[in-house]
């Protein structure tokens, strides 16, 4: 599907905006847009980072520290204030064990269901606190397990907002990667939704590079990435569309999230397409078994400021 034009009122200064995001580094290769959005821009994170604590040796609740730091300087680049930035702190490895828990230790269903519902109050308290217009958040692709989980939760809390508020806020979508990053920060070919993009100026483009350097944990994964995306672009080369990595990333691409959205269904025809390479105690992580279970429990669930939170939320912020 072409390009489509984005609502005129998408970069007023006016309109109240938030982004969620599940990892520290998922924001960074929009960070053009966010020098596009107004003043009134909040931030999300729900996990803590420490993810890959375990695969470099680190100890998790301090690689989470340097994981959150990092963020907090991308933003201090991007100029936005840090008051206006939540930190839900959920371990990625707590998370990852109770997804495949649910087939390794299905007697702890309940418990999971439950683990992944306080998440999921947690998300809506803070969209309730802030209120925004427009939310941003990872596409849902199946392309990593959190990212998909960080979506449909924030839908669901965004739905039951809805009704509760009897107004209309506006979701859009970040394209991440899927199929490992033989795909990244771009729709699938043969997405069918809405696409909106917007090119950068060289200053924007320069501050984003500012931006990349704040994140020295994440160098290795950047460099494949910047691997994948030239390779691409030699391909693209041979049908007349030719890219290389600046100019790539350069463009970025965006497009609202589809109103009815069953995120128990996948985005790819067969499984083995989703979380390719996720694994976490010697079980493949999947869609089918795992994120779709969660995704059906939590839609029965009616969400809820946690008490700990009162009326207004907030609980977490940096």
């Amino acid at each position: 599907m072409a390009i489509q034009p984005y609502p005129d009122r998408l970069f007023d200064p006016a309109t109240r905006h938030m982004m969620v995001f599940a990892h520290q580094d998922d924001e960074i290769m929009y960070t053009g847009l966010m020098q596009r959005l107004g003043p009134e821009l909040d931030f999300l994170w729900v996990t803590n980072g420490d993810g890959l604590a375990p695969f470099v040796d680190a100890d998790p609740a301090e690689y989470a520290k340097v994981r959150i730091a990092e963020t907090d300087r991308v933003l201090e680049v991007m100029e936005r204030d840090l008051s206006r930035k939540t930190d839900l702190e959920v371990s990625e490895i707590e998370i990852y064990d109770n997804f495949v828990d649910l087939t390794l230790n299905p007697s702890r269903k309940p418990e999971i269901y439950d683990f992944f519902h306080d998440v999921a109050n947690r998300i809506y308290a803070e969209i309730r606190r802030v209120r925004p217009e427009v939310i941003w958040t990872a596409q849902y692709q199946n392309g990593h397990p959190e990212h998909d989980l960080v979506h449909f939760l924030t839908a669901y809390a965004i739905r039951q907002l809805e009704r509760e508020e009897n107004r209309k806020i506006d979701f859009y979508q970040l394209p991440e990667y899927e199929y490992t990053i033989l795909i990244p920060m771009r729709f699938h070919p043969l997405y069918k939704g809405i696409r909106h993009e917007i090119l950068l100026t060289d200053a924007e483009l320069e501050k984003k590079r500012r931006a990349l350097e704040c994140y020295p944990s994440q160098v290795e994964l950047f460099e494949k990435f910047e691997k994948v995306i030239n390779g691409l672009g030699r391909v693209a080369r041979l049908f007349g569309r030719g890219f290389d990595a600046e100019g790539f990333v350069r463009r970025e691409m965006f497009g609202p999230v589809p109103e009815d959205l069953d995120y128990s269904q996948s985005t790819h025809r067969f499984e083995w397409a989703n979380y390719m390479r996720d694994y976490n105690k010697g079980e493949k992580v999947s869609h089918a078994r795992h994120l779709a279970n969660i995704a059906r429990a939590i839609r029965e669930r009616t969400l809820r400021v946690p008490e700990a939170e009162g009326a207004d939320g907030g609980k977490g912020r940096t």
